[in-house]
């Protein structure tokens, strides 16, 4: 089993070697991958090399459910077309195109994993020599975003109303509830940036030596739980803060970061002027991918309410800032996240909706909601009420997002001093 892990590693080193800029000798990137692998415990190994073998085993029987279905429908509206009136086979042809539909999500989705993307989405698009071994080791612990299934669209979020609700009616309906009375919870979703971002590197660095020429790129989202703190994730905070102490980081010299308000799509009306937030404070979580940002000055907007129990029924959303994402083809990107005018805007406000599809720790949690670079931090939150069941970490190409539960993050909480 490590052979076949080792071997899917070595495979992503070895596409890197022919995309990436500047070029490694193949010695030089063996060497780094396995001073990268030599990290993980053996157990880790395991677990990375059986979660491929156990997503492709997954897909297979959904796959073959899936087109037993499809047969099924096939079977209906062939013996019954006679007889069958015209509502009902409507239906059956509407099931039939949602069937189709799954059938190619799901080929996407295997075509992702044979390729092994996990690693070669990351590793391919930068100079692995240039980044460090901490932060990569985290990154193949899963921390990626996922285009779940294009019948779950991002909707654009304005301050006081969701663009383009009838896109799809299958979410017309809680959308459009959600607006009526919880539109206000996104303005405590707020986009993270540091200085100089750049794709596919690890940190955020200074353009210019007077912090006033630096330029801010987002690298994820944050929301407040409090009327002085923030939440996002760990994966996103090292990108520009270090372990100082126990659960508490600190920025590192010559970096700065920033969470601002309320960047949204430039055809919403009333968009207030953008509202910045400096970082002064950093807590992570001991265990799990949660950070806590504290900024010294307050004013942040009204906090969201934390869900207090691990039971989820009904649907859920994602609100977050989701960005243009170079693993995932352009024409997906463009049918799930288009807006209103055939426009596909990026790094602005969205709400992305999704069913709980599986508890698969005792605290993490599956959803089909759609998400990409940038949505990392992002609040899970009921549609019903706007109660938040937990924090987007990241998911699996072509597959489902995770989640960790609310319970974690009030831990945190609990553990800031």
């Amino acid at each position: 089993m490590r052979r076949l892990a080792l071997l899917w590693l070595l495979a992503a080193a070895s596409l890197q070697v022919a995309w990436a800029q500047p070029q490694r000798t193949p010695e030089e990137l063996r060497a780094y991958i396995n001073e990268l692998w030599s990290r993980f415990t053996p157990q880790e190994r395991d677990a990375l090399a059986g979660d491929l073998r156990d997503r492709q085993r997954r897909i297979e029987r959904q796959t073959a459910a899936t087109r037993r279905e499809t047969a099924r429908i096939d079977v209906q509206l062939n013996s019954q077309a006679a007889q069958t009136s015209s509502s009902v086979a409507f239906d059956l042809l509407k099931q039939r195109g949602e069937k189709q539909s799954e059938l190619i999500d799901l080929g996407r989705s295997m075509q992702v994993i044979r390729r092994s993307s996990l690693a070669v989405g990351h590793l391919t698009r930068t100079s692995v020599m240039d980044r460090e071994l901490t932060i990569d080791r985290a990154f193949l612990q899963l921390q990626l975003e996922s285009i779940s299934i294009a019948a779950h669209p991002s909707y654009l979020m304005c301050p006081r109303e969701i663009l383009d609700k009838a896109r799809m009616q299958y979410w017309t309906t809680d959308l459009s509830n959600f607006e009526n009375r919880h539109i206000a919870a996104g303005e405590a979703v707020g986009r993270l940036s540091c200085s100089r971002g750049i794709y596919g590197t690890t940190t955020c660095t200074p353009a210019a030596a007077d912090a006033a020429q630096w330029r801010f790129e987002t690298i994820g989202t944050a929301f407040v739980v409090r009327s002085d703190l923030m939440v996002t994730n760990r994966h996103v905070v090292q990108h520009f803060a270090v372990q100082e102490e126990g659960i508490r980081w600190r920025v590192r010299p010559g970096f700065a970061a920033r969470v601002e308000f309320p960047s949204l799509y430039n055809r919403c009306s009333g968009i207030d002027p953008t509202r910045t937030k400096v970082v002064s404070e950093i807590f992570v979580h001991p265990g799990e991918d949660i950070a806590i940002l504290r900024f010294a000055e307050g004013g942040l907007p009204a906090a969201l309410v934390l869900y207090s129990t691990s039971t989820y029924s009904g649907p859920v959303a994602l609100i977050g800032y989701p960005d243009f994402d170079q693993r995932v083809p352009r024409g997906l990107q463009d049918s799930v996240f288009r807006g209103p005018h055939g426009d596909v805007p990026f790094g602005v406000r969205r709400i992305q909706p999704g069913r709980v599809t599986l508890q698969e720790q005792a605290q993490q949690w599956r959803t089909d909601a759609s998400a990409l670079n940038g949505n990392s931090g992002s609040p899970v939150l009921f549609l019903g009420d706007a109660r938040v069941v937990g924090i987007h970490k990241g998911g699996y190409p072509g597959g489902e997002n995770v989640f960790i539960g609310a319970a974690e993050i009030n831990r945190l909480i609990q553990l800031v001093p």
